[in-house]
C-alpha cells in the first residue's frame, strides 16, 4: 500500500507540531533551572564531565504518583557537557513541603 503525499505531509507536520509543543512545555518547566544549578555542582557529574558548559534536556517525566504510597516527581534525562567530556544523567526532583521547593537527587550518571 502506497502512502499519498498529502497523508506524508499531514504525519510530518504533526510530529513537528508535537516537538515544538513538547520543547514549549519544558522550557517553561519552573523546576528546571534548580536541576540545572543542581547538576552543575554535583559531585557525581563534575567527576565525569567536569565543570558543566551545556545542558540539555532529552526528556522529562512527570509521575504523579499514588496517594498513600508513592509521592509525585519529576525525572529529567540530561545530557551535560563539561570540561572533561560528556555524561548523561538522570536526575529526579522531588517535593519538599517542609522547605516549600524542591530536593534533587542524582539517579544515574554515565559516559
Amino acid at each position: 500500500m502506497q502512502l499519498s503525499r498529502k497523508r506524508i505531509a499531514i504525519f510530518v507536520a504533526a510530529v513537528v507540531v508535537a516537538s515544538l509543543i513538547g520543547e514549549l512545555f519544558i522550557s517553561r518547566d519552573a523546576v528546571l533551572p534548580g536541576v540545572k544549578e543542581f547538576v552543575a555542582v554535583s559531585p557525581d557529574v563534575l567527576a565525569i564531565a567536569g565543570a558543566a558548559e551545556n545542558i540539555k534536556v532529552h526528556r522529562l517525566v512527570m509521575y504523579q504518583g499514588i496517594p498513600g504510597k508513592d509521592e509525585p516527581y519529576r525525572q529529567y534525562q540530561l545530557a551535560v557537557a563539561g570540561s572533561k567530556g560528556s555524561a548523561n544523567v538522570i536526575v529526579r526532583a522531588m517535593r519538599s513541603p517542609a522547605e516549600n521547593g524542591w530536593n534533587y537527587k542524582v539517579v544515574s550518571v554515565s559516559r
